[in-house]
């Protein structure tokens, strides 16, 4: 019997001697580590076992404790630091394997707790685990560690724990044997390190990025970082395990399954196009890179797929098409509106004075001057639509409430048709600083396509909501605009709906649907969001009615002044020079001056109004008065022009006058020397305000 007592001794001894000496000298790898612990444990399990044997045969404690003293000795050669601790944990004994170990004598060793030489992060979940060995749930305590030496420094260590009971089975103190694993845990921190480094490149990457691993009928996805996730609109429990063919069009599955996932996984594949599917039936395009993915065994198991979006470059190379498309219409649109506004002050201009000098308000005569100028005032509208197209323009923002503007257009639009209305608009909406009459014929052309798509009735469904943009949002199309407050409008009709070809033409110039269309109603709206800042899109499906969204940056804080009413026109007196070089404007402007008390002179461009104005002021005869065109070709503009008099007379008063209404000259009169501004077609109640205003200031 005692011979198979000593058996238990020997073999676990020797096996643990070898097992430290292979430990220390022969570069043990992550796996020999484990089976190192498992030699203590079971060394540990031994001596345990040992004494409860000795114990149930003799009954002697004292035999107990010296037989396993004489174990102690053994482990101590083994380089196995070998400790105990009391029930209410204080350390009773240290070997010197183990005060070496920590950097205490074995004296300092009974006057310190268990708890002063386990790191605090660990000391829970340590004595958890060796209450379950005092209460019988566990056997035996296996587990890494990090212990405190006597300078406050961390020990990595490998520790078995085994629970020692009286005879009648009351606990009375803990064995500890205790493995340095410095140099394995340095080791193991930095392959940690590297792998939690390689996760956050994987998971915090640009690129969409997905490992597969091959299945059957198609690949099974097994991970896949977070840019795929937002870009697609999964949580990651709805990709992984998931084939991957639910995430391809038809045709990108044909791809992959007819041999692009082979030659992923043969290493052979060369960069395709690939149309993913994201939740909310988008579809994104990317270009697909793959490459196999291996085993421990060197073996290819799957692959490794990044996708690369290219639909946000192809959606930023089609804006910037779009905008030279515009631009290049605009130089032309300009200078169209800019003659006929130069027309169109002389056929208003014209009317009004008719119908100022019709004394009979209730004639046939009066009713067709009336009508006239109604229709003039109409085209005006229009070459302001044109304007929208000038090359280098602004629009003149002011804060303005889209709430008022939607509704006021639409209801106005609206107005008898089989189309109704329906409103969902924030309360506490937005200001916006945009210029009025410009966002006015966005909703108009919107509201007036919708109405135009249900030629049988139907809804139109308006919404305006707040809505905050964040730096670095990728989602959508939200990577075009920049972070800060907006208001988003959509405007959903249930009409005929858009085919897909159709809507990526939507905003071309001269594109259109209509028979009877021009095909630059969206191409003035696509330009008008643009030059606020804004961004505008579409969706639609044939026969399932079409949605525009478009975005205004919105100044939240800000809020509306109250409109200021229009002043009653007074008659006035003194000599203006009228410089422009349109004889329709010459013939007609003096006399709308001349009918409220103005005496007026011609001048048709800048160095001719040079020489009137220097030789009045050398007869004593100035003019109170200078309106200057700023567009005058082949000779000196109208900005040239007012410098010169400025040199001339310091005090000059001059107003601007356009038919290129959002030059920055007309917008920032002030800053060019000009002391009002009216922008052409004028008519006779502007032009007679600003006149007043202007020589009435002190000069």
């Amino acid at each position: 019997m005692i011979v198979k007592y000593a058996l238990f001794v020997f073999i676990p001894l020797c096996l643990l001697l070898c097992g430290s000496a292979f430990y220390a000298y022969g570069g043990a790898s992550a796996s020999d580590r484990a089976v190192l612990v498992g030699m203590v444990a079971l060394a540990g399990l031994s001596s345990w076992f040992i004494r409860g044997a000795i114990a149930a045969r003799s009954g002697n404690r004292q035999e107990l404790h010296e037989n396993t003293d004489r174990l102690r000795k053994y482990f101590e050669l083994s380089g196995v630091g070998i400790g105990k601790t009391s029930a209410q944990g204080r350390w009773l004994e240290a070997d010197d394997t183990l005060c070496n170990l920590l950097g205490y004598s074995e004296q300092e060793f009974k006057f310190i707790s268990w708890s002063d030489t386990v790191y605090p992060d660990d000391l829970h979940m340590i004595d958890h685990l060796l209450d379950l060995t005092v209460s019988g749930e566990i056997d035996h305590l296996v587990t890494s560690v990090r212990l405190v030496n006597r300078s406050g420094g961390l020990v990595f260590a490998e520790l078995v724990s085994l629970c020692v009971r009286q005879d009648d089975g009351v606990f009375d103190y803990f064995d500890h044997y205790v493995v340095d694993g410095g140099e394995k845990q340095k080791i193991s921190q930095s392959l940690r390190a590297s792998v939690n480094q390689h996760r956050r490149l994987f998971e915090e990457a640009p690129l969409m990025y997905v490992l597969t691993r091959f299945g059957d009928p198609s690949p099974t996805i097994v991970d896949a970082n977070k840019r795929f996730l937002e870009e697609l609109g999964y949580s990651r429990e709805e990709v992984v395990g998931k084939h991957s063919t639910l995430f391809y069009t038809a045709e990108s599955n044909e791809q992959m399954l007819s041999g692009g996932y082979r030659q992923a996984m043969e290493g052979t594949f060369t960069p395709q196009e690939r149309q993913l599917v994201a939740k909310d039936g988008r579809i994104v395009e990317t270009i697909l890179y793959a490459l196999p993915e291996y085993d421990r065994k060197n073996e290819v198991v799957g692959t490794r797929a990044i996708y690369v979006d290219v639909g946000t470059r192809r959606a930023l190379e089609e804006e910037h098409r779009k905008s030279q498309n515009l631009e290049a219409l605009g130089v032309l649109a300009g200078g169209i509106a800019h003659d006929f506004n130069n027309v169109l002050t002389a056929v208003i201009g014209s009317f009004e004075l008719l119908e100022l000098m019709t004394e009979d308000k209730e004639s046939k005569t009066y009713g067709i001057i009336a009508n006239g100028k109604n229709a003039a005032e109409r085209t005006r509208g229009l070459t302001q639509q044109l304007m929208t197209f000038a090359k280098g323009g602004a629009p003149v923002k002011q804060a303005s409430s889209m709430k008022n503007l939607i509704r006021e257009t639409t209801e106005l639009l609206l107005r008898g048709s089989k189309t109704v209305p329906a409103f969902d608009i924030d309360d506490n909406l937005y200001v916006v600083n945009v210029d009025y009459g410009q966002m006015g014929q966005v909703v108009q052309n919107l509201v007036i396509n919708a109405d135009q798509a249900m030629s049988e009735g139907g809804t139109l469904k308006i919404t305006a909501k707040n809505l905050h943009i964040s730096a670095g949002d990728s989602i959508q199309y939200f990577h075009l605009l920049e972070a800060g407050p907006y208001v988003k409008v959509t405007v959903e009709d249930e009409g005929v709906g858009l085919s897909g070809e159709a809507l990526k033409k939507i905003f071309d110039p001269y594109y259109t649907t209509k028979e009877t269309g021009h095909g630059l109603g969206l191409s003035i709206v696509h330009s008008i969001i643009h030059r606020h800042d804004g961004y505008i899109t579409a969706r639609s499906e044939k026969d399932r009615g079409a949605a525009f969204e478009f975005y205004i940056p919105a100044i939240p804080d800000s809020t509306l002044e109250k409109e200021v009413s229009e002043e009653t026109l007074h008659a006035g007196k003194g000599r203006i020079l009228l410089v422009d070089d349109e004889e329709a404007v010459h013939a007609t402007v003096p006399l709308m001056l001349e009918q409220f008390g103005y005496e007026v002179e011609g001048a048709y461009g800048g160095e001719e109004a040079i020489t009137l104005y220097r030789e009045a002021m050398e007869a004593g005869n100035g003019y109170d008065l200078v309106i200057m065109d700023l567009t005058m070709p082949g000779g000196m503009d109208g900005q040239q022009a007012v410098k010169k008099l400025h040199e001339l007379d310091a005090d000059v008063r001059a107003i601007v006058s356009s038919g290129y209404d959002n030059n920055r000259v007309i917008n920032d009169y002030k800053d060019y020397g000009f002391r009002a501004s009216v922008k052409k077609p004028v008519n006779m109640a502007e032009l007679i305000k600003a006149v007043g205003e202007v020589i009435g200031e002190t000069a």
